[in-house]
């Protein structure tokens, strides 16, 4: 069986992808339930992490789709959380580098009921100490 589904200004819309239609026994009555989002958020894409001064961090990656939405990022440096950032931003900049340090960064998707991406690519970024240029004494 076929439905289009209207609004109340007679639009037609699209339904949820887990909305299910359902006949209630012996009424001719029908009603919608919606089945449980278990769909992982697409894994975020294009990572990249650029030292930005002498200690932080500047990082973006491509946006990752859901079905229902994506609703926030982790980011992680060096396999640790170190911060979580609200959809739909798609940048982060770490300010606690330190000097010498090499540092490797992944970002993961979620969506409102907690499904999870796999871990984007890994980027890694090397803070360098630079040299004292000013005058000798």
């Amino acid at each position: 069986m076929r439905v289009n589904l209207s609004n109340r200004q007679g639009q037609t819309v699209r339904p949820n992808p887990g909305l299910r239609l359902q006949q209630i026994k012996g009424t001719g009555a029908w009603a919608t339930t919606t089945a449980p989002d278990t769909t992982a958020p697409s894994v975020p894409t294009s990572l990249s992490a650029t030292a930005q001064g002498p200690n932080q961090v500047s990082m973006s990656w491509v946006a990752s789709a859901d079905a229902v939405g994506v609703t926030s990022y982790s980011i992680s440096r060096n396999g640790t959380l170190i911060s979580t950032v609200a959809a739909p931003v798609t940048s982060f900049i770490d300010a606690a580098m330190a000097p010498g340090t090499s540092y490797t960064y992944s970002v993961t998707a979620f969506d409102a009921v907690g499904n999870s991406s796999a871990a984007s690519n890994s980027s890694a970024c090397l803070r360098l100490e630079l040299a004292d240029a000013g005058p000798k004494a």
